[in-house]
């Protein structure tokens, strides 16, 4: 049986723009509101470090709207978990050190975009106490709404894990074993953002044990692997998704820009055209994201996950991604829901069901997953 698991990465955009209502809590509240009419739990990947400088830059007097709003992601990640949903941590580092300017706005330190390679930078103790900073923000405001609340799980910030050896040490010193960062296929080599999951096992959605690499199993690792579903889009879909270009719809009033993710380079109309053909002509891995695929996309993601070998015990996990800043049209996932409960052999992951990202233990986890059955 596969089992499809809804997760969004909870943040605004990575250089500080955008207004946390419009582009977090309530694209958010629509999630949660579109999961539960199918029993379905949303899983958010909460950016701590953002939120912890919007309080602090609370308590230091600034009280712009935008930045008392923090006090809604409080009230609704605790209300998320009251109501089954889960919550785990996400980190872009970039907020490590961050200020508001009145003038300016938020003044981040670009230099720290990447997790991966963090500790030379700022020392391994500090990417530690960093780390363990965020854990301890979530444990402590959502053991309150439910006792059996426990941070386990991480995704890296725009996938930046790599180079990972430091960041899986600090991850499981703050009692983290599992992460969810890898996309099997995939690799983007910009200015900022850096990762490259081309090595990473292609089959394996059942996730594997890792050491000190998240692309390489480690049958005695001490941490886990649970990649995002991806796949390669036959090229009639990749040809109609560069000639439609269709779109990722923002929430109504959620302005913010990627400059500071993507920092584009300026290209005359022949590059662009040549780039154009690359992306359909290139086999590249695409990552089940509910936000930006098209129906005939989604069907096609939901067609490989079914046809995936479930050999064994436990079931195996489809983990899908998403952005509330970028979910403009909840109709996409309601789709995916009900577009998946016409499968036999697919089941989604619901609010009432203990939740795999809480694993209490590694062995736990392979039980859950099936791992252990599988990889004998």
């Amino acid at each position: 049986m596969k089992k499809i698991y809804l997760t969004t990465d909870y943040e605004i955009f990575g250089n500080g723009s955008g207004c946390i209502e419009r582009c977090v809590t309530a694209p958010a509240a629509q999630m949660m509101k579109v999961a539960e009419r199918h029993g379905a739990r949303m899983t958010f990947f909460v950016d701590v470090l953002e939120f912890i400088a919007f309080e602090k830059a609370l308590e230091q007097g600034f009280c712009s709207a935008n930045i008392a709003a923090v006090a809604q992601v409080r009230e609704q990640l605790q209300e998320a978990v009251s109501r089954g949903h889960d919550v785990q941590l996400h980190l872009h580092p970039q907020w490590l050190d961050a200020a508001w300017c009145p003038e300016k706005g938020w003044q981040l330190n670009m230099a720290y975009w990447r997790i991966g390679g963090l500790d030379q930078k700022i020392g391994y103790t500090r990417l530690a106490e960093m780390v363990q900073q965020a854990t301890d923000w979530l444990n402590g405001l959502l053991k309150t709404a439910d006792a059996g609340y426990a941070c386990r799980s991480f995704r890296a910030g725009a996938w930046c894990i790599q180079p990972e050896e430091a960041v899986l040490r600090a991850l499981r010193q703050a009692g983290i074993f599992l992460d969810t960062t890898v996309a099997p296929g995939s690799r983007t080599a910009g200015e900022l953002t850096f990762f490259d999951f081309t090595e990473a096992p292609a089959d394996q959605w059942r996730g594997w044990p890792v050491a000190d690499t998240v692309t390489r199993p480690e049958a005695e690792g001490a941490m886990y692997e649970l990649p995002i579903f991806t796949a390669i889009l036959p090229f009639r879909l990749r040809a109609l998704k560069k000639l439609s270009r269709h779109p990722v719809l923002a929430p109504q009033g959620c302005i913010g820009d990627f400059v500071g993710e993507r920092q584009p380079q300026k290209k005359g109309s022949v590059q662009r055209a040549v780039n154009m053909a690359l992306g359909v002509l290139q086999n590249k891995a695409t990552q089940f994201d509910f936000c930006s695929l098209s129906r005939a996309e989604t069907d096609f993601m939901l067609a490989k996950a079914a046809a995936v070998r479930s050999a064994g015990s436990g079931i195996v996990p489809i983990v899908t991604i998403s952005h509330p800043k970028a979910f403009g049209n909840p109709e996409q996932l309601a789709y995916l829901l009900r577009a998946a409960e016409t499968y036999d052999t697919i089941t989604l992951d619901r609010t009432d069901e203990p939740s795999l990202w809480r694993s209490a233990s590694l062995r736990e986890l392979h039980q859950n997953t099936g791992y252990a059955a599988a990889s004998h």
